[in-house]
């Protein structure tokens, strides 16, 4: 399904008039109507919906009317723990079978080159998703950009604390100056 790596597991779909621009979901196969009424029709994703998958299929998805959408086969959940909301350990689960050499991890975080998978290929904006070009199948992706922020929170905090300890000098001098006169 093209909606399991996005992460999305409801898709409701407002009715406008006559028209049916989105008329397509009701012939996914992945998808089961829910719940229909004049105004709206919520359908289910009977996927796994999980925020990590490998692929062994890099598939592309020209449009969202395409009648020749295609399914990625070979995909599977993949087990992770979350370290911290900016880094995560990802593991393939045992009873994935992908083929190599290609394997890819799909991702559902929104879109930012500032995530990475350490050493591997990090693909071109892939519909709002991170997607990872991978060869084993543990890894950890990260957003990097913090790194450099630590940085900058270090020189602030510094800065900070340097200007604090300049007041409480200049505060004991006055003082001192105050006592001898």
């Amino acid at each position: 399904s093209w909606l399991s790596p996005l992460n999305i597991k409801y898709v409701i779909v407002a009715k406008h008039g006559n028209e049916a621009p989105l008329d397509f979901l009701d012939h996914q196969g992945d998808l089961a109507k829910v719940l229909e009424t004049d105004t709206l029709t919520l359908f289910r994703n009977e996927n796994i919906v999980t925020k990590f998958n490998y692929t062994d299929l890099a598939f592309k998805i020209d449009g969202l009317s395409d009648p020749n959408l295609r399914d990625a086969v070979g995909q599977c959940p993949a087990d992770y723990i979350k370290i911290s909301p900016i880094q995560y350990e990802i593991n393939m689960p045992d009873n994935c079978n992908l083929e190599q050499p290609s394997i890819y991890l799909l991702t559902s975080i929104p879109y930012s080159n500032s995530w990475s998978a350490g050493d591997y290929k990090h693909l071109s904006q892939f519909h709002g998703i991170n997607v990872f070009d991978v060869s084993k199948d543990e890894v950890t992706i990260y957003f990097e950009r913090f790194k450099l922020l630590k940085i900058f929170y270090l020189i602030s905090s510094l800065s900070i604390a340097t200007l604090f300890l300049a007041m409480i000098f200049c505060i004991y001098k006055k003082k001192q100056n105050l006592h001898r006169s």
